[in-house]
């Protein structure tokens, strides 16, 4: 089902200069990621890999993720309904530091796997590809 997606959500978290994400200088920030169905590549039993395409060049969800790698993932399957909840660690790697897995990209982000759960027909909301 996760290779088979073309957009997910990843929510990541900013700290405040006293490390709380509380203050009001910290907090949280989700973001779309999309591509192609398939651009979401499963590597092994407890990693994902994905490529970054270029969008509004503010790298809050990188920045998040260079301070602190602990990240959401969320998967909506419009079709059915189903949601996939992901949480784990991210890591960002660039081109300029070698070889990436996606050609053609800039970046890619590797996702290892917490804990995750698969919830059938949680969503209203549907819709098929035309």
């Amino acid at each position: 089902m996760l290779q088979a997606q073309d957009t997910f959500f990843i929510a990541s978290r900013s700290v405040g200069k006293t490390e709380s994400n509380t203050e009001s200088d910290g907090g949280f920030d989700i973001s779309h990621r999309g591509g192609p169905a398939g651009f979401v590549q499963i590597v092994d039993d407890s990693t994902l890999i994905f490529p970054d395409f270029v969008g509004n060049n503010f790298f809050n969800t990188f920045g998040n993720i260079a301070l602190d790698p602990q990240v959401g993932l969320l998967f909506v399957d419009f079709e059915n309904g189903h949601h996939i909840y992901l949480t784990g660690t991210a890591e960002v790697f660039w081109k300029q530091d070698g070889p990436l897995a996606f050609e053609g990209v800039e970046r890619e982000v590797r996702f290892k796997l917490k804990s995750g759960k698969l919830v059938k027909n949680v969503s209203p909301y549907r819709w098929r590809l035309l």
